[in-house]
């Protein structure tokens, strides 16, 4: 509780979960009937001016969406990884059992969280408790406000949506789309939330230590000040942020050239929370099914948290409904 009354100042809560930290045969030869080589009519190949701009009646252009869907995406390939943290890794969390994941199909994934200006373009209201700057990261955002942006980005490209969703705004009420429910998630060709395991495979792009650029110092853990210079390099947290949100990109890219998913703000997940993923290996997980669970996964730390939360493995978790102001989202996409 004290760590959430730090992380959001003012009148908007954060309520952290009780695991917080945590791309014909060939013939015989010619037939003797077959048309001789100097035989063949003509052709003309003049264009012909009237046929070049016409377009069949039933194809619409295709939208362009580089301008309809904002944000850089990066690719993230398919594979297999290393999911959660060794026993080793100093201020881990119990509910970070390591495990093989196998990912069998790649994803985009925004380079940044969604920022307010974005949020803004796409569904038309702003809810940010840190209003001021455009190129920060949305935030007092529930996960059915990310959910149905993410549906609003897959309307605009003409794509399927992942999730069904009614109300509108902050009484916006998402789940998973009947077609895409539990494993069938990965079926869904529109925008989404990213898994657990997608976006912790994004965050390490092919690293094992637990930042993306270093290990852990033990003897900075909780602490604000003195900060590490590692993590100060990739995050804003509570030893540089000043209790704020900054605008997204200024901190240093991971291998794939993603930025912030270490700090800033918490990013919602698509999955609902389970505290013992185990340690066997799994292929395309996707959590477990709202029956049992209550709240939803967040990742990589935020503006006030402390160093050990924004590590690879460090995991939280909310109740769908919360609105805080250091929990904001990316998208992904098949």
């Amino acid at each position: 509780a004290a760590e959430l009354a730090r992380d959001a100042p003012g009148p908007a809560p954060d309520r952290a979960g009780d695991e917080a930290r945590a791309d014909l045969p060939a013939g015989d030869g010619p037939r003797a009937d077959a048309p001789r080589l100097d035989s063949k009519p003509k052709l003309d190949l003049k264009p012909d001016a009237k046929k070049l701009d016409q377009k069949p009646a039933d194809k619409a252009p295709k939208p362009d969406l580089a301008k309809t869907i904002p944000g850089a995406w990066k690719a993230v390939a398919s594979g297999t990884f290393t999911m959660g943290s060794p026993p080793s890794e100093p201020c881990r969390s119990a509910n970070e059992t390591e495990h093989q994941v196998t990912l069998t199909f790649g994803y985009q994934i925004q380079s940044t969280e969604v920022t307010q200006e974005q949020f803004l373009d796409v569904v038309g209201y702003t809810p940010s408790y840190h209003a001021s700057c455009s190129d920060c990261p949305v935030e007092t955002v529930s996960w059915h406000e990310a959910a149905a942006y993410c549906n609003a980005l897959s309307s605009r490209a003409g794509l399927a949506l992942c999730y069904a969703c009614s109300g509108s705004q902050a009484a916006v009420s998402c789940s998973e789309a009947p077609s895409y429910q539990g494993a069938a998630v990965y079926a869904c060709t529109g925008y989404r939330l990213p898994t657990e395991a997608e976006w912790e495979k994004a965050y390490r792009a092919g690293t094992t230590t637990g930042y993306y650029n270093a290990g852990v110092n033990p003897g900075m853990c909780g602490a604000c000040s003195p900060m590490d210079p590692n993590v100060d390099a990739i995050a804003w947290h509570c030893g540089n942020a000043g209790g704020a949100t900054h605008a997204v990109g200024g901190k240093a890219q991971n291998p794939l050239g993603l930025r912030d998913l270490a700090g800033n703000v918490r990013e919602w997940c698509h999955d609902w929370y389970q505290a013992d993923l185990g340690s066997a290996p799994v292929s395309n997980p996707w959590g477990v099914a709202s029956i049992a669970s209550t709240t939803r996964v967040a990742r990589g730390g935020a503006f006030g948290t402390n160093a050990a939360d924004v590590r690879a493995a460090a995991r939280d978790h909310f109740p769908p409904s919360d609105r805080s102001a250091s929990v904001g989202f990316r998208c992904v996409r098949r």
